[in-house]
């Protein structure tokens, strides 16, 4: 017989809005005993769910029931998803199935697109329990899948530093950039300066010079003077 740890047992789906349950399935045939009492709470923890005020887009919820924990969570159109595991099985794991379920669901049935809230979603849904079955064979034993999240946690750190290291060489490229355009700003307002200051330097010397020809003139004209009044 199987083991029975890491194993996701039950899967639902469920409609907030008048908490009907679109589909569900028994992923672990060994506990086939249990699916009463699996559809019963199931159905509780949609009426607790349409109780709240709101209920938020991928919200992830979590509880305990049975010795087993109750995963679940909402989309954007109030439809309730949730996976029934044992305790070891690891809840980043059970969110990445239930998200992978509703992109699947979406993707194949036509009538959640459509209309969430409409009974062919209902009949439609019930057509789509291999989906669930097939996801459940993928993550049937959570050490391997586990070692696969990690890698892929990985990958998505190495990612998120080469990004960074990325945005930071543009940064200071940029600032590079910024510096040679001070620079050469710099360089600009010396050399006006400098070219200001060569053609003031030539405007006072041209006035000295004016002033000492005009000192000069003064001066002859003082000794015509002087030599007409003498002689």
């Amino acid at each position: 017989m199987e083991s029975r740890a890491n194993q996701i047992h039950f899967v639902f789906v469920g409609r907030l809005k008048d908490t009907q349950l679109l589909l569900s399935t028994l992923s672990n045939p060994t506990m086939q005993d249990r699916l009463q009492d699996f559809t019963q709470h199931a159905t509780i923890i949609l009426q607790k769910q349409a109780c709240q005020v709101q209920s938020v887009d991928g919200q992830r919820l979590k509880s305990d029931f049975t010795g087993l924990s109750w995963h679940s969570i909402c989309d954007k159109n109030s439809i309730l998803y949730g996976a029934v595991t044992d305790k070891d099985y690891p809840d980043d794991l059970c969110s990445q199935f239930l998200r992978q379920l509703i992109g699947q669901l979406y993707d194949k049935s036509i009538e959640l697109r459509r209309d969430p809230q409409s009974q062919e979603t209902l009949r439609e849904l019930q057509q789509h329990k291999g989906i669930v079955h097939e996801l459940h064979q993928r993550y049937r034993d959570s050490r391997n899948i586990d070692k696969s999240l990690q890698a892929l946690q990985a990958i998505d750190k190495a990612q998120g530093f080469m990004q960074q290291n990325i945005a930071s060489m543009i940064q200071n490229r940029q600032q590079m950039f910024d510096i040679e355009s001070k620079s050469g700003d710099l360089r600009d307002t010396a050399s006006k300066f400098k070219s200001q200051s060569k053609k003031m330097e030539r405007m006072a010397r041209l006035k000295q010079m004016q002033m000492k020809v005009i000192f000069a003139l003064l001066a002859v004209t003082g000794l015509v003077l002087l030599y007409y009044f003498m002689f």
